[in-house]
């Protein structure tokens, strides 16, 4: 019998936690209803930026194993990533990554992108 390991939703957005036009509005719009309906197992994913979040993030470590472990693995390899809870309506909970922090092994990353999907990526 195989383990069934937990499922998961993530969204990812350049405008979780960093406003810049109307797609910040849409997240925040539909947050309180997808945290009640996902729970605990949904997650934002967006860009680290200092200014913006410092106000809108209560900062805290995940309590899920599994992501919790694929946030340190990264932490290991350099990249800068931040977690906390996103302080708008169903307070749903964030993974901030600081893109400079990892800039230098972008083009590794688009490689490896291109083995495993052959999508190319500009």
């Amino acid at each position: 019998m195989a383990v069934q390991l937990p499922s998961y939703t993530f969204e990812s957005s350049w405008e979780v936690c960093n406003k810049v036009g109307g797609i910040n509005t849409v997240i925040r719009s539909k947050a309180g209803v997808t945290c009640e309906e996902l729970g605990e197992r949904y997650f934002l994913l967006g860009p680290y930026v200092e200014e913006k979040m410092r106000f809108e993030v209560e900062l805290s470590e995940p309590e899920d194993y599994y992501v919790r472990s694929a946030i340190q693995a990264m932490r290991d390899r350099g990249v800068k990533v931040v977690t906390g809870q996103w302080l708008i309506e169903g307070s749903p909970k964030v993974i901030l990554f600081d893109l400079g922090s990892s800039w230098s092994r972008y083009n590794e990353w688009m490689r490896d992108f291109w083995n495993v999907t052959h999508i190319s990526v500009p």
